[in-house]
């Protein structure tokens, strides 16, 4: 757990009133179907295989520039730093396409594929 989510969870324990604390609780029934569900089971292990491309291809790509194509540091960072502005500006796209289909299948396999 990063930084960031030892910070989420302390803001959550100190800015949610206590009566919204005891109105969630987890049983164990309920977590055991889902996580045997095999449907979100294989979604999952796609989002991770689709994230875990994404981040090496995107940490290993000035790297190449730089050592392969000869390019400068500053230009191998910049063209390095398109991937992740461009599934910015994509998501909205992809949102609006959701909304017209509202077919989960179809957003995710035109997102993947656009991947």
């Amino acid at each position: 757990m990063g930084a960031l989510g030892v910070l989420a969870t302390f803001l959550l324990m100190v800015y949610v009133p206590e009566e919204q604390r005891n109105v969630f609780e987890v049983r164990f029934v309920y977590l055991r179907r889902i996580l045997s569900d095999k449907w979100l089971l294989l979604l999952s292990l796609e989002l991770f295989r689709i994230g875990s491309d994404s981040i090496l291809i995107t940490s290993f790509m000035v790297f190449y520039l730089e050592q392969s194509l000869k390019l400068g540091p500053a230009v191998a960072v910049g063209i390095g730093s398109l991937a992740p502005l461009c599934a910015v500006f994509a998501s909205p796209l992809f949102g609006i396409l959701y909304d017209k289909t509202k077919n989960a299948r179809i957003s995710l396999f035109s997102s993947g594929s656009a991947l």
